[in-house]
């Protein structure tokens, strides 16, 4: 820290951000915020409504703040130092600036505020798309995790995939929360039942299936099925979520907060059921399928120009949903299976993209808004299975 510095908050509360602010900033530090310095508060150090915020996952902050000492980036854990400058904020005397929707990266760091949050955005294709990942696990990190399965009668060699799917049970053990009625989030939810085909065909390719998630409601039978590891119901750390993420084939998660994870360790990632359909993921190792809309009133889906026509800030509430009359359609098995048989033969490098499937997904990309990241150099593409079934929604 010198007296020229600038200081920007690092998010420590939404695990999401740990990726998809970081990585950005990260891309973009080097040649333009050598004077930047990351601050990196501890969860008692912002409360909100009487309540601590904790860390997301501590294990994995150690893992990112060793990343930034290898890679020489400055940050600065001293609680009284943060403490001050959060002390002149709350007396006014300084403000802690945000990016707005109207200004890129480099006009809001161009400004030289004193003081920011690190903002998240996706408008850097690289930053997704490094040779070498940003973060990775020591040998001992890698031992233990190894001691880890072995001691839950898993083959430390085994070839696993990790699955995540936001249910009802997230949020629901929170005070003062809206989960559960029609002003939350519930339209990001699904069924990892409906993977259980996904989990067969893997099983059949020599693989296991890692079910993840912090809260995750039990399944009936599914410890019956010796290649699905209920890890969010048995074993499950911050330690062993990083640990699983970062040595698995790939990662399968929708739009919750653990799915942002896998790009520090350059994983690839299979999106399902992403929604709001303005959603993607962002590297060309990954690909992705959306869920659908229905229109009650006229009792059809809504095209994809259509879905794209909405605002993606109108997508965020079950209120919005319910009031224009639009029930949210989850993938179902079939969609589910083909997208986990593509996303498998393109990781294994097998999966050929026929002349149709490129012109169904330059047609997909035609019904994109303008300056969507999808059309300005993001590299991922929706699952050629899914056009092909969906194309009738390409109108």
């Amino acid at each position: 820290m010198g007296i020229f510095s600038k200081y920007t908050f690092f998010p420590i509360v939404k695990i999401a951000q740990y990726s998809f602010n970081l990585l950005e900033y990260v891309d973009y530090y080097r040649s333009n915020l050598p004077n930047v310095v990351i601050l990196i508060p501890s969860d008692d150090v912002f409360v909100k409504g009487g309540h601590r915020r904790p860390i997301a996952n501590k294990f994995l902050l150690e893992v990112v703040l060793r990343s930034l000492d290898e890679n020489c980036i400055k940050y600065t854990s001293n609680k009284y130092f943060i403490l001050f400058l959060y002390f002149l904020f709350k007396l006014k005397l300084i403000k802690i600036h945000k990016k707005s929707e109207n200004n890129n990266v480099q006009e809001f760091y161009s400004a030289g505020y004193f003081l920011t949050s690190m903002p998240q955005y996706t408008s850097r294709e690289s930053a997704y798309n490094r040779n070498v990942s940003f973060c990775s696990l020591t040998s001992d990190e890698s031992n233990l995790g190894k001691k880890i399965l072995n001691e839950n009668s898993i083959d430390e060699k085994s070839i696993f995939v990790a699955m995540h799917t936001r249910d009802n049970a997230y949020g629901s053990n929170l005070k003062g929360t809206n989960y559960g009625d029609i002003g939350g989030h519930n339209f990001r939810n699904s069924n990892f039942e409906d993977l259980f085909s996904s989990c067969e065909y893997l099983n059949s390719k020599g693989m296991q299936t890692f079910r993840m998630g912090a809260d995750q409601f039990s399944i009936e039978n599914i410890n019956k099925k010796d290649y699905i590891v209920d890890y969010s119901n048995s074993f499950r750390s911050e330690f062993m979520d990083i640990y699983i993420i970062s040595k698995c084939k790939f990662f399968v998660g929708s739009t919750s907060g653990i799915w942002g994870t896998p790009y520090l360790f350059n994983t690839p990632i299979l999106g399902v059921n992403f929604i709001p359909v303005y959603d993607s993921t962002m590297s060309s190792r990954d690909m992705w399928i959306p869920k659908k809309l229905w229109i009650k009133k006229e009792k059809r889906y809504m095209t994809f120009k259509e879905m794209f026509s909405i605002d993606r800030k109108k997508y965020f509430s079950d209120r919005i949903y319910h009031d224009n009359g639009l029930e949210v359609v989850d993938n179902d098995s079939d969609e589910l299976l083909n997208a986990i048989m593509d996303m498998n033969s393109f990781v294994d490098g097998e999966l050929v993209f026929s002349d149709k499937d490129n012109w169904l997904w330059h047609k997909f990309k035609s019904t994109l808004p303008e300056g969507h990241y999808n059309v300005s150099g993001n590299k991922s593409r929706v699952c050629p299975s899914f056009l092909q079934r969906n194309q009738k929604f390409l109108l």
